[in-house]
């Protein structure tokens, strides 16, 4: 019993190092920016927090046929609902200042001002524009969301009018 306990564990830890990177991102796109701030937790914490849960689900993972896609939405589900927690808690800054991804200044306020603009969606609409920034294809977003790869590509053109909209009214104000 204790090999195959052993077994699984190699397993997991395999595939979390396979996809690391597409963790990471979730982790960093939820944590980098909220209304233009650093967010108060940190992204190793909310990296920890969706591993553990990566790991509840394991059973399930094993018997998905696409594994990105599974880790991506369970990253999503875990982030986002971190999120709507601490929108009703005070916030903190913690700023780790051994990070090396600072954008350059000017890029910097584009990516404050389209966070800002994104953070104003509601939630299946800024985890769906999460997605497309990820580059994620159409067909896994829609895997992800539950819904068809057309509905994701129509959705995506709305998101992308209303941010455009948003902007607008940003700029007129």
């Amino acid at each position: 019993m204790q090999n195959d306990e052993r077994k699984q564990h190699e397993e997991f830890a395999e595939l979390m190092r396979l996809h690391e990177p597409l963790i990471l991102h979730v982790c960093c796109t939820h944590t980098r920016y909220r209304k233009g701030k650093v967010d108060g937790r940190t992204t190793e914490d909310l990296y920890s927090e969706i591993v553990g849960e990566l790991w509840k689900s394991w059973p399930s993972l094993q018997l998905a046929e696409n594994k990105a896609g599974w880790i991506h939405r369970v990253a999503i589900n875990v982030a986002a609902g971190q999120y709507r927690k601490e929108r009703h808690m005070p916030s903190h800054v913690r700023i780790d200042r051994n990070l090396d991804t600072t954008p350059e200044p000017e890029d910097e306020s584009l990516i404050t001002l389209l966070y800002g603009l994104i953070d104003k969606l509601d939630d299946m609409d800024r985890e769906l524009i999460f997605c497309y920034l990820d580059k994620i294809p159409q067909a896994v977003i829609g895997e992800i969301m539950g819904i068809s790869e057309d509905a994701v590509n129509k959705r995506i053109r709305r998101i992308k009018d209303k941010l455009k909209e948003l902007n607008d009214k940003e700029r007129s104000s």
